[in-house]
């Protein structure tokens, strides 16, 4: 049974060289690490609503095209992962006690971040200009 459910999105610019990352300092395990930005879903809550909610929340910009391209699930928890690109990344802002910064690409491989933002962000980009994006599936063993 699912008891907690998450959303997590990686906003690119629409040139592919820059995506917007958080550094978590909540929960423990992500002490201290980049991720992409969002939160729990709430009760009641859809996942795109939540992603929307979310990351206006914590950058304090809203972004209504996200598409869900992955979905993380594991003993009693999972994280719908989705992906939005925008001309307009330089709006973002810190609007709570995690900051929130953009990134180059080519520098995100020298960063502390959770594990998964290894490999969600080359799968995240593999969705641009797609008119039916791939969705994955990823089972925690």
């Amino acid at each position: 049974m699912i008891t907690k459910k998450y959303v997590v999105g990686f906003l690119f610019d629409h040139i592919l060289e820059n995506v917007v990352l958080i550094l978590k300092l909540r929960p423990e395990w992500q002490l201290g690490k980049w991720n992409g930005v969002g939160g729990k879903i709430e009760a009641d809550e859809k996942p795109l609503a939540a992603m929307r909610r979310e990351f206006k929340e914590e950058t304090g910009m809203f972004v209504a095209d996200w598409r869900e391209f992955c979905l993380m699930t594991g003993e009693g928890w999972q994280v719908h992962c989705f992906v939005a690109f925008s001309t307009d990344i330089r709006c973002v802002e810190s609007m709570t006690d995690e900051p929130v910064q953009i990134h180059a690409l080519s520098f995100v491989g020298c960063l502390q971040k959770t594990p998964n933002v290894t490999w969600l962000i080359p799968m995240a980009l593999a969705t641009w200009n797609k008119t039916e994006i791939p969705f994955y599936k990823v089972e925690e063993a």
